[in-house]
């Protein structure tokens, strides 16, 4: 009888974790929420040091993992100070159209993944028009000593009213945050070790060359036509990532069929 009681007491502990496990895929939980919002709370100090922000509950999108908190700069909105009603606050946000909002990523070690003040405050034209110069420039400086490098798309990003309308690309230009990487290179043919020393040599090429980046993604495309060609760049066949510091070996590597 005791010997039961002890199976029918694991099986609720299996059946109750089960369920917290699939509540909290799809849901959250409290815990991971509010130590979120501490998170916002504290990056919004540290990134906007001369503003105020108020942090609202934030919610789980299970379709990216991740929790997203609307954020209220006060002052700025009308809202933001007249009413103490959660409906009426619903409505003034929605004829101001509000769209601020901060989302956070990551179980064990929770990082601001997007933030939506930022990049409302970006000069996009500007932004857009050093992106292209330095994909350009960078494609052509690296294709040279790796030639089945096919593309490079760079992400220049430039605050409003911080640097002139007409300033082009240079590598030395100071900007808040450092560019980010996206590169395709040919790997057909390749094994995973291959491209990974693809992916070595590439990194090695940005150092030596001066480019300071905050990440770089590869996708190693396949072109042959066998399953059919995606798109001009093929589909891809390897997929990994970087930073300057980053020791890349074999499993940092993703493969797709």
């Amino acid at each position: 009888m005791k010997k039961k009681k002890i199976i029918y007491i694991l099986l609720l502990i299996v059946l109750a974790s089960f369920i917290l496990t699939v509540y909290n895929a799809f849901n959250g939980n409290p815990i991971s929420n509010a130590i979120g919002k501490k998170l916002v709370i504290n990056y919004l100090k540290d990134t906007y040091p001369d503003e105020e922000f108020r942090v609202e509950k934030g919610f789980y999108n299970f379709k990216f993992s991740e929790y997203s908190y609307d954020v209220i700069k006060i002052g700025e909105y009308p809202y933001a100070t007249l009413s103490s009603d959660p409906s009426q606050i619903e409505l003034e946000k929605f004829a101001q159209g509000l769209n601020y909002y901060v989302t956070v990523k990551g179980t064990f070690n929770p990082r601001v993944r997007y933030d939506a003040i930022r990049y409302a405050r970006l000069d996009e034209k500007l932004s857009q028009k050093l992106s292209e110069e330095a994909s350009s420039e960078i494609f052509s400086a690296l294709q040279k000593e790796l030639h089945n490098l096919k593309a490079v798309e760079a992400n220049v990003e430039i605050l409003k009213f911080t640097i002139d309308e007409n300033t082009s690309w240079s590598k030395d230009l100071i900007l808040d945050e450092p560019i980010s990487l996206h590169m395709i290179t040919d790997a057909t043919n390749q094994s995973p070790e291959e491209a990974l020393a693809d992916g070595i040599i590439l990194q090695q090429l940005l150092e030596e060359h001066g480019y300071t980046y905050s990440t770089a993604t590869i996708n190693g495309n396949a072109f042959d036509k066998e399953l059919g060609e995606k798109d001009e760049y093929g589909y891809v066949k390897y997929s990994f990532s970087f930073t300057p510091n980053t020791s890349l070996s074999v499993k940092d590597i993703d493969t797709f069929k």
